[in-house]
């Protein structure tokens, strides 16, 4: 993963992050809210997570913190499809599409790191 790919990541988990920050704030009294503060809880720490995998020289290190990134990253898709089964609306559908593209981009990143001895 070359460095624009990696900043393009970045950029798009805190595009992800910020969107359900905007959700949730707009929710306080939901009576979903709780699952707002799991979701948005899963979206920070998957950008929390690709910044510190970007900050480490250490392969294993790197490669174990894109993981964790994926793991919350997944938590936030089944999030993200709860509250889009009970409440169908637009801002969760968009959320929902932005959080499968990142899956997709940090499994190409686990599938190449776990391939290629060299990455």
């Amino acid at each position: 993963m070359n460095q624009e790919q990696e900043e393009l990541l970045e950029r798009k988990c805190f595009e992800f992050a910020d969107r359900l920050s905007d959700i949730y704030v707009e929710a306080p009294d939901d009576p979903t809210a709780w699952r707002l503060r799991q979701l948005h809880f899963a979206a920070v720490k998957t950008g929390v997570f690709v910044r510190k995998s970007l900050m480490h020289d250490s392969r294993r290190e790197h490669a174990h913190h894109m993981l964790q990134a994926c793991i919350h990253a997944l938590e936030s898709e089944y999030w993200l499809q709860l509250l889009v089964s009970k409440e169908p609306f637009e801002a969760l559908n968009q959320a929902l599409q932005q959080v499968k593209e990142i899956i997709v981009m940090l499994s190409q990143i686990l599938k190449l790191k776990n391939f290629n001895p060299n990455y």
